[in-house]
C-alpha cells in the first residue's frame, strides 16, 4: 500500500484565501527549439593561467585570484598554480590577494580567441598587523569597489571602515574575536555581502574577499530565457532539459500517454479517469455515489523527467488535481516503473470518497496560492482586500511572463543587461553572492517558509516578491519540520537541511551550487559530477578514496561487501548519507522511503526508525510514518534485484521486525 503525500506538490502548502485577476491567460511554454532558435554564433573563448609566488620564488597556495572585467575567480593550488577558462578575448587585469601578503594587481592581455595566456604574479609580504580584518571588495566585473562600507562585529564590539581605491578596508581592534563581516555598497547597485564566523587572530589579521553581485534596477523588466540564451548559447541545450526549465509544461510526453489509454487512478474510494474529450486532455472524478466532475487539463506542474501534477482552470483560478505522474527511477525499486498515482485528496473528496466541494475546491488549494510562485518566472502579487492577485510583471492579463523557472528567476529581471551585455552590474550572478544569499536563491523554493503577509511563500507587502540577492528571512519565518535527527520530513526543504548539516556548520559553509548546476549538469538531479561512482563526493573528501580497495571500503563503512555477479551497487556515499526521508509525490512501502533524498547528510541508524515504532506503540507503520534509515532502501533494492534471494538482511519495511533485523545485523556500524 502506498500512502499519499499529505501536502501539495511544492513547498508552498500553507493555506491562503487568494483571488486572481479573472480571465488570466496562460503563456506558451518555451521548448528546446524556442531556446535554440535565438542562439547566435559565438567567438571562441580564451583562457588565463599562471603561478603566484613569494619574493623567494616559493609557491603561494590558497591565493585568491580575480580576473577583470570578467569577474571570474580562482584559487591557487599547492604549487601556486591557478587557471580561469572561457573568457572573452580582451585585455584583463588580475588581482591577487593572500593572507600575509600585500594585494597585487597585474595586467594580462590581450587574450586571443582559442588561446591561453600565462600570467605570473609575485607577492610581497604585508606589514605586520594586530587583530585586524582586511576586507578586499570587488565588483561583479572583478574591479575594486571604492567607498564600500565594511562593518565587523561580534555582537558587542563593532568596528567599521570604508574601502579605498584598491577595494581594501582594514578594521582593527578585533583580536581574539569571532566576527561577522558585512559589506554594503552605498550606491545600491551592488548586493550586500556577509561573511559569518570569521576568527580574528591576536597577532596579525584575517583576509575576507567579498565579490559583490550586480542588481537589476527598479525599472528592469523580464525578457525571457530566450533573450539570455541568445548570448549564453552554450547553456541552451543543457538548460532546456533541466527540471527548472520544465517546471511548467504542456500536456506532452510519457505522462500524457495515459489520456489516450483512458487510464483510471483510484483515489480514496473514488476514481480519476484520464481521457481525451474532443482532443482535450481531461480528468473526470467519479465518486462511489455516482457523482462526476470533469476537469479539462491546462498543463502540468513539472513534466516527464521528474514527475508531473496536472492542473485545470475553473472560476478564474487554477487547481492542481489530486493525482500525479511519478517518473520511473531505476535506482529505487518502489519507483522503478513510475506511473500515475493518487495524491492528497483533501478538499477534493470527503472520507466517503464523495466530492467535498460544490463548484470548485477552496481557493486556498489553488495553484496561485501554492504552486505557481515557484513554477513560473516574472509575476506580481498584489493585495486586494483579503485577496492576493497574481499577474505577469509586464502583462496584467497573464499569470506570469515565462512558464517554468527561467534564467531571470535566479538572475533577476534582465532588460538592462540585454540592452548592454557588458554591464554586469545590472544583473545578479549568484556565484558573487555570499553563501547565505546564494543559498536563498535556491531556498526561496527549496526551503520551508511562511511569508510575513500570510502567504505560503517568500512575499510580503513590504518587500514584495523575492528577488535574487535578497535575504529570505526578510520574507517570513521558517516552517521546517524534521524527523528526530533533523532530516526533513516534508518536501522542498533541502536548503533548510543543508544549513543544519555538517557541510554548513563544520567550517565549510557549503553552497547548493557546489553540488548542483541549475544550468544542467548531465547527471541525475543536475549534479555537477556523478554520485554513482562517488566522483562528486570524493572531489572534496579526498582522504576517503578507496577505489579498488574492498578492505578500505569495509573499514570506512563498517559494512560487509555483497557483490555476487557484480550487480549490487555498493559503497555509494549517498546511499548511506542521503536516505530518502521526505516525499514530493509519493511514499513507497516497499523501501519505506520517499522520493526526496535528505540533505542533512547524517547517517540514520535503524534504531532511529525503531524509536518511531515505539512512540507509535505499534509493530506496523506505513512509509511516511517513520523515519527512513540508511539501510532500508539498498536492502529492499537488492532483495528485488536478486528476486528475493539477497544474502543480506531484508524484509517488509513497514514492519518493526525488519528494522530490528537491520539494527542487529549492523551493531557497531553507526556512531
Amino acid at each position: 500500500m502506498r500512502s499519499p503525500l499529505l501536502s501539495l506538490p511544492v513547498s508552498l502548502a500553507v493555506a491562503l484565501l487568494a483571488g486572481v485577476t479573472t480571465g488570466c491567460e496562460v503563456r506558451d511554454w518555451p521548448g528546446t527549439d524556442d531556446l535554440g532558435d535565438t542562439a547566435v554564433e559565438r567567438t571562441p573563448a580564451g583562457a588565463l593561467e599562471g603561478n603566484v609566488v613569494d619574493e623567494a620564488g616559493a609557491p603561494v597556495a590558497g591565493a585568491h585570484v580575480v580576473a577583470a572585467p570578467a569577474g571570474v575567480e580562482a584559487t591557487t593550488d599547492a604549487a601556486g598554480h591557478w587557471s580561469i577558462a572561457r573568457l572573452r578575448p580582451a585585455d584583463y587585469t588580475i588581482t591577487v590577494a593572500a593572507v600575509g601578503y600585500a594585494t597585487q594587481t597585474a595586467t594580462a592581455g590581450p587574450i586571443a580567441a582559442g588561446s591561453t595566456l600565462q600570467t605570473e604574479v609575485t607577492l610581497l609580504a604585508a606589514t605586520p598587523t594586530q587583530g585586524v580584518v582586511r576586507a578586499h571588495v570587488a565588483g561583479p566585473d572583478g574591479s575594486p569597489v571604492e567607498g564600500a562600507l565594511v562593518e565587523a562585529t561580534d555582537g558587542t564590539t563593532t568596528v567599521s571602515g570604508t574601502t579605498d581605491s584598491t577595494g581594501l578596508a582594514v578594521v582593527g581592534g578585533l583580536g581574539g574575536l569571532t566576527v561577522e563581516v558585512a559589506v554594503t555598497d552605498p550606491t545600491g547597485r551592488l548586493t550586500s555581502y556577509t561573511a559569518t564566523n570569521v576568527p580574528v587572530p591576536d597577532t596579525g589579521g584575517v583576509d575576507v574577499a567579498a565579490s559583490l553581485a550586480g542588481l537589476p534596477g527598479a525599472s528592469a523588466v523580464f525578457t525571457g530565457s530566450a533573450a539570455c540564451l541568445s548570448c549564453h548559447a552554450d547553456e541552451s541545450t543543457d538548460f532546456s532539459a533541466t527540471a527548472h526549465a520544465n517546471a511548467l509544461t504542456s500536456v506532452t510526453g510519457a505522462p500524457a500517454e495515459a489520456f489516450g489509454r483512458g487510464e483510471i487512478v483510484e483515489i480514496n474510494g473514488a476514481t480519476a479517469t484520464l481521457w481525451m474529450d474532443a482532443g482535450q486532455p481531461t480528468v473526470t472524478l467519479t465518486t462511489p455515489g455516482g457523482a462526476t466532475d470533469s476537469w479539462p487539463v491546462s498543463g502540468f506542474l513539472g513534466g516527464e523527467a521528474r514527475g508531473a501534477v496536472p492542473w485545470a482552470d475553473r472560476d478564474g483560478r487554477a487547481f492542481p488535481l489530486p493525482i500525479a505522474w511519478v517518473a520511473p527511477d531505476p535506482e529505487q525499486v518502489g519507483f522503478k516503473d513510475g506511473g500515475w498515482i493518487a495524491r492528497d485528496s483533501t478538499g477534493w473528496l470527503d472520507g466517503a470518497g464523495e466530492l467535498a466541494y460544490v463548484t470548485a475546491p477552496d481557493p486556498a488549494l489553488s495553484a496561485e496560492a501554492s504552486c505557481f510562485a515557484c513554477h513560473a518566472t516574472g509575476y506580481t502579487l498584489e493585495e486586494a482586500g483579503d485577496a492576493v492577485n497574481m499577474h505577469g510583471v509586464t502583462d496584467t492579463t497573464a499569470r506570469w511572463d515565462e512558464a517554468g523557472v527561467g534564467c531571470e528567476a535566479c538572475h533577476g529581471a534582465g532588460s538592462e543587461h540585454v540592452a548592454n551585455p557588458d554591464d554586469v552590474t545590472t544583473i545578479t550572478d549568484p556565484s558573487h553572492l555570499d553563501t547565505g544569499r546564494a543559498n536563498d536563491v535556491c531556498g526561496r523554493c527549496h526551503g520551508s517558509r511562511a511569508g510575513n503577509a500570510g502567504t505560503p511563500f517568500a512575499w510580503d507587502d513590504t518587500h514584495g516578491v523575492f528577488k535574487p540577492g535578497d535575504v529570505a528571512s526578510d520574507y517570513g519565518t521558517t516552517t521546517y519540520e524534521g524527523w528526530a535527527n533533523d532530516a526533513a520530513k516534508v518536501a522542498h526543504a533541502q536548503a533548510d537541511e543543508l544549513q543544519r548539516s555538517g557541510h554548513y556548520t563544520l567550517g565549510w559553509e557549503s553552497r547548493c551550487a557546489d553540488c548542483h548546476s541549475s544550468h544542467g549538469g548531465g547527471y541525475k538531479a543536475d549534479m555537477r559530477q556523478s554520485t554513482e561512482d562517488n566522483t562528486l563526493c570524493l572531489g572534496c573528501h579526498t582522504v576517503l578514496t578507496f577505489t579498488g580497495s574492498a578492505d578500505a571500503a569495509v573499514a570506512h563503512a563498517k559494512h560487509p561487501l555483497y557483490l555476487p555477479d557484480q550487480l549490487v551497487q555498493e559503497d555509494r556515499c549517498v546511499g548511506c548519507h542521503m536516505p530518502s526521508s521526505a516525499a514530493e509525490l509519493d511514499w513507497d512501502d516497499r523501501t519505506g522511503a520517499g522520493d526526496l533524498a535528505s540533505h542533512r547528510f547524517a547517517i540514520v541508524p535503524p534504531s532511529a526508525t525503531l524509536a518511531d515504532f515505539t512512540t507509535a506503540g505499534t509493530d506496523t507503520l506505513h512509509a511516511g510514518q517513520f523515519q527512513p534509515n540508511g539501510c532500508q532502501e539498498c536492502h529492499a533494492w537488492n532483495d528485488w534485484l536478486f528476486n528475493g534471494h539477497f544474502p543480506g538482511p531484508t524484509g517488509d519495511m513497514t514492519q518493526r521486525s525488519t528494522h530490528e533485523l537491520l539494527d542487529a545485523a549492523y551493531t557497531g556500524m553507526f556512531p
